[in-house]
């Protein structure tokens, strides 16, 4: 499809006097028609169209609408029906009473394409770069960074229900790619048996365990056929799952030869559905969840002013939140929005995420766990000299060897050893108990750790930290709009639902404020 832009920076005239009639001064719907005519274009978007083809519908109108949409949490039936039968958003859209709408299934068309060219963000980062203009949101500012969890769109399996519907989509998967190859090569028997949708309601619990260990076998026997199969079979992401599926619940020896379920499974990395295999489990503060994390960032001006959401991002549930951080800042880095203070909670800090944000220009604000270790004397009892290579015990005692850790990914480690000369120490049974002595682990960035432990002491931490707590009304604010349950299945996807949910919230809170006439106090004569 081809673009063909349309200029709508005015307002239809007979929609600009039924909207002045009907809509109260602060509707949000007024504000955004009479002050963001121009917020986007279809040149925004032009990129992501051929250069012929048939005419697409505006991008710039398909954008908005998803926002509105997810605003009022309307799924696209009637986010087109709105569009078609609503003044106010013919109003905020720049469109002509008679403006008959279009397919709903266009909304679905237009996120696959931000999807696939990598624009989601691109609505987004324009109403923050207006916002700065406007002097609502400041650059090297204070900001503050928390998560909320994400259902997945998926139904609650039970292990054996999860192993039949993994076989039954597989065997869709595969009919529905080549039905000719199914018939040569599985036997009617299977076809019925895996192919329909089953419930272990009504099994024992013996029961459940014997058609387990038979559809562990049936499955292995099946992965056997495909690796004969043809390329294009072997490929669908179906089948994948079914082998990822069958590695994580049942066991085959060196030799290839079926050992039955495994006996210890560890939910955490586990595919929860064949529907939607990048859904994880995760547990975080006692509450278990399957989906994704929300990562939210916004500003953190003083109280009585209006803050606004500076960034959004999902990852899946098992990305912990100090992972997460370098993506965030990178976002905020490529915006011009990097602030000066950024404060987290505990999960985000880490001494390597320390140091990072140090040498980024950011100061990373938030608490650390206590000093880890054994009772007795604790990391920082003992003195450590990396350019010696050595370590000095609370005796006096010093190391007899170290070694250096480094993983892909993670901070360099020193282990330091003191051998057998602890159990002639005079608080051996107290530092160690250890025929072998103490053995003490240090992270290269251990003094960011221990500098931190010193400033939480302080009154300006404290101080600092009390602007962390407003941003879970934000996240309150994010859940009634819908991003607890996701909409849609896949990472992106879901993404992409959290970045327009956001972008949503701060239409409306830009909407307040004008409707207030209230200006920053940075910015008042």
């Amino acid at each position: 499809m081809t673009l063909h832009k349309r200029d709508r920076r005015e307002i239809p005239p007979d929609t600009f006097q039924l909207g002045q009639k009907l809509l109260d001064a602060h509707n949000p719907y007024r504000l955004i028609g009479d002050r963001l005519g121009d917020l986007i274009s279809d040149d925004d978007y032009a990129d992501l169209y051929a250069p012929i083809g048939g005419p697409a519908i505006s991008p710039a109108l398909l954008a908005l609408v998803t926002v509105f949409q997810m605003v009022e949490k309307l799924p696209d039936r009637q986010a087109a029906e709105a569009l078609k039968m609503r003044i106010d958003w013919k109003y905020a859209l720049h469109l002509p009473l008679d403006y008959a709408g279009f397919s709903f299934t266009n909304l679905s068309h237009f996120r696959q394409r931000l999807i696939q060219h990598q624009a989601q963000y691109r609505l987004f980062d324009r109403l923050l770069e207006l916002l700065v203009e406007l002097g609502y949101v400041r650059r090297r500012g204070q900001q503050r960074t928390d998560s909320t969890y994400v259902l997945g769109l998926v139904a609650q399996l039970s292990r054996l229900e999860l192993v039949w519907e993994t076989l039954r989509v597989a065997l869709d998967a595969v009919e529905k790619r080549d039905a000719a190859w199914i018939e040569r090569n599985i036997p009617e028997v299977f076809v019925q048996r895996y192919g329909v949708k089953r419930s272990d309601y009504n099994l024992t619990k013996r029961q459940a365990a014997q058609e387990l260990s038979q559809a562990g076998a049936d499955g292995f026997w099946l992965l056997a056929q495909l690796e004969q199969a043809p390329q294009a079979i072997r490929a669908l992401s179906a089948v994948q799952t079914l082998k990822t599926v069958w590695e994580q619940q049942f066991e085959q020896d060196e030799n290839g030869h079926y050992q039955g379920p495994r006996k210890k499974v560890d939910a955490h990395g586990l595919i929860q559905s064949p529907h939607d295999p990048e859904v994880r489990y995760r547990k975080k503060r006692g509450q278990p969840w399957k989906g994704f994390s929300a990562q939210v960032s916004e500003t953190a001006e003083d109280k009585g002013e209006v803050n606004f959401i500076t960034d959004a991002g999902l990852t899946d549930a098992q990305t912990d939140d100090s992972t997460s951080l370098p993506a965030i800042q990178d976002r905020l880095e490529g915006r011009g929005l990097l602030p000066s203070q950024q404060i987290v909670d505990q999960n985000y800090i880490s001494g390597q995420r320390l140091a990072e944000s140090e040498e980024k220009g950011v100061e990373l604000v938030g608490p650390v766990v206590p000093q880890p270790g054994p009772p007795g004397f604790k990391l920082d009892d003992f003195q450590v000299d990396l350019e010696q290579g050595q370590a000095t015990c609370p005796a006096g005692k010093p190391s007899l060897s170290m070694q250096v850790r480094e993983e892909a990914g993670r901070s360099r480690r020193y282990v330091f050893a003191f051998g057998q000369q602890c159990l002639r120490c005079r608080f051996y049974g107290v530092c160690t108990q250890a025929k072998h002595g103490r053995t003490l682990q240090y992270d290269e960035y251990h003094p960011y750790i221990q500098h931190r432990r010193m400033e939480m002491e302080t009154e300006t931490f404290r101080q600092t930290m009390q602007r962390r707590p407003p941003i879970e009304g934000t996240l309150s604010q994010l859940v009634r709009q819908g991003i607890r349950r996701a909409r849609y299945r896949g990472v992106c996807r879901v993404d992409l639902q959290l970045i327009f949910t956001a972008l949503g919230a701060n239409l409306k809170r830009l909407c307040q404020v004008w409707a207030r006439g209230k200006q920053p106090s940075w910015a008042s004569p």
